[in-house]
Parts: C-alpha cells; sequence; structure tokens
C-alpha cells in the first residue's frame, strides 16, 4: 500500500483535535472488526465518522479491494491509515478567539495550499491577543498579534 493512497483522506483533516478523534475511532473500528467481522465495513466506517470522511475511506477501500474480507489485511490498511494521519505537519495557530467553520475552513485550506495537503492546523486560544494570531510551523515562530503591536507602540 502506497503511503499517498491516503492522500483524498488527509486533505479533508483540518485539525489536530479532529486527526486525534479519527485515531481513536479507527482503534474502535479495528475492534469492532474483530469482534464481530459480519458488520460491513461501511456500517462501522458510516457510525464513526462524518459521511464526507467515511465516503473518502469507503473510495479508498473499494478501489483497492478491500472493502471485505481478511481483518488482517484491513487491520494494516487502518494502521497505516493512523500512522498517515499522525504523521501530518501541524501548523500551530493560536488565536484570540475560537474561529469559526468559515475561517477554519479557509485556514486549513490555506495551510493545505501553502505547505501540503498534509498539514493540519493545531488551534490554541489566547484572549490576551486581542486580535491576530501567533503562527508556530517547522520551528518558524510569527507573532502577529495585536497584543504584540500594542505593546511595540507604547513601549517606544
Amino acid at each position: 500500500m502506497d503511503a499517498s493512497l491516503f492522500t483524498p483522506f488527509l486533505t479533508q483533516l483540518r485539525t489536530t483535535a479532529e486527526a486525534n478523534n479519527v485515531v481513536e475511532q479507527i482503534d474502535e473500528i479495528t475492534n469492532m472488526f474483530y469482534k464481530d467481522n459480519q458488520i460491513p465495513i461501511s456500517k462501522l466506517l458510516s457510525d464513526r465518522f462524518p459521511s464526507d470522511l467515511s465516503s473518502t475511506l469507503e473510495i479508498i477501500l473499494k478501489n483497492n479491494n478491500l472493502t471485505e474480507g481478511n481483518p488482517t489485511v484491513l487491520k494494516t490498511f487502518f494502521e497505516r491509515l493512523q500512522t498517515a494521519v499522525r504523521s501530518c505537519d501541524v501548523l500551530s495557530l493560536t488565536l484570540a478567539h475560537n474561529p469559526t467553520q468559515t475561517l477554519l475552513n479557509n485556514l486549513s485550506t490555506y495551510a493545505k495550499q501553502t505547505f501540503g495537503n498534509k498539514t493540519i492546523l493545531e488551534i490554541n486560544l489566547d484572549p490576551t491577543l486581542i486580535a491576530g494570531a501567533i503562527v508556530t510551523f517547522q520551528g518558524n515562530y510569527l507573532d502577529a498579534s495585536i497584543k504584540r503591536k500594542l505593546e511595540e507602540y507604547f513601549t517606544k
């Protein structure tokens, strides 16, 4: 299995919270599959993931002839998916307020277009920033907050 196999799925992940949830849900799916392999994999996916993610996974499984059958092969598939999710690049954003879903989508899209499809956001909140953001990515740091600008202005 080629790691690029998971790119369509990884492209849909926006945040570390979503990625962590996916890893947990995969654990549950593999456990359920071993307990009762009569449950169709499509049902396990649709019960655990939002429809867009479950649909993408079903397509990947179907395109690779993994929809039914050998639990060991499916377990390997899901372990590789977990590894791919865990290996995503993380862009850390500290914001003054919780982002709206629209803003989160826009930030995620921008990050993926700029840094690659395997980039997810880690959202932290710090109301003292007032507005703007602190961005950390691969050892680079940028403080673009109003708090920093006000501190600079008043220390002159």
